[in-house]
This record gives structure tokens, sequence and C-alpha cells, in this order.
């Protein structure tokens, strides 16, 4: 009800895959967050791409970071919008809000995410990707959505604006 709510009918539920909706705290706010795979609505494109959408389109793989061991930063133009595609698979993510999480009535702080679903999605806690990634890890303060994506091990994590892809490189 929350998806087909905020997202207005521009998005459908897939069918339930094993699992196909997924509860943490994904951007470090002490509030409950949902997430959940999704198809783009073929009759609905233009509302889903629109620029006055009421969510954030991110395609989390183009996210530039910012190089954390370098004193000045050359900033890179962004990259162009994303599109999707009728019936595209994406993952819709809703930031909660206060104590009731992505159940309360104005959590309405959305994002859609371009070629984020992969194999064997689910949450891992920060502790535990740290505890994994130890060395390889961006600055790291909240859960993650662990999989994997094109045959390369990773996880989508809140970067304080936005979800990137952070691709594992190897062991610990």
């Amino acid at each position: 009800d929350k998806i087909a709510k905020v997202f207005q009918g521009t998005v459908r539920v897939e069918p339930p895959q094993s699992p196909s909706a997924f509860v943490g705290d994904f951007n470090g706010d002490g509030s409950e967050d949902l997430a959940v795979v999704v198809r783009a609505d073929p009759a609905k494109l233009a509302d889903v791409n629109g620029e006055l959408a009421n969510w954030t389109l991110v395609e989390p793989q183009k996210v530039t970071l910012p190089d954390a061991n370098a004193a000045t930063q050359k900033l890179a133009p962004p990259p162009p919008r994303p599109q999707v595609a009728a019936n595209e698979q994406l993952l819709a993510v809703v930031h909660g809000y206060q104590q009731e999480g992505w159940r309360n009535p104005a959590a309405q702080q959305t994002f859609l995410l371009k070629n984020s679903v992969g194999r064997a999605l689910h949450v891992e806690d920060k502790q535990s990707a740290l505890a994994e990634f130890k060395s390889q890890l961006p600055h790291l303060r909240t859960d993650v959505l662990r999989e994997e994506l094109d045959g390369s091990p990773g996880f989508l994590w809140w970067t304080g604006a936005k979800y990137a892809w952070f691709a594992a490189k190897g062991k610990r």
C-alpha cells in the first residue's frame, strides 16, 4: 500500500520473489526504511521519468564519490538523468520518518534505483559490512542492501545524499 500511495501507480510491486521487500535503516537517521523490488508501469513512463516526480531517480553504479585521500576535490559534471524503460525492474526505497518509520503517513522521501536488483538481495547491518570489507569501505553509517550485481558482489549504500554501489574487491 505504501508503494502504491507514494509512487501513485507509476510502479507496481514485483510478484513475490524470495524476498521482494526489505526493512532497515538505510539512511542512518534511526528510523526504519523500506526497500521494495518494483517494475515501471509502461503506461506511466512519462511520470516515472518526469523531472518533477516526487522521487529521486538514481543509477547507483554511476554515482561518482569524492576521493577520500585528496585534499582538493575536482567536481565532475553530474551524469545525465537516468531514464527508465517499460517494465524495467527497479528498487524503490522509502525513507522512514520519526518513530513510525516508513509506516508514517508523512514518510515521503523516496528513491527509484535503476540497475540495482541483482542476486541474493538482502539487508546487512553496518557492523557486518564493516567487519567484512573494513579495508575497502567508504565511510559507512547505515545498514546496506547486499547483493551480487552483474556477477560482482557488493552493496547499495547511502552516501548522505543518494544511493551508490560499492563493488567488493576480492577478500578482506
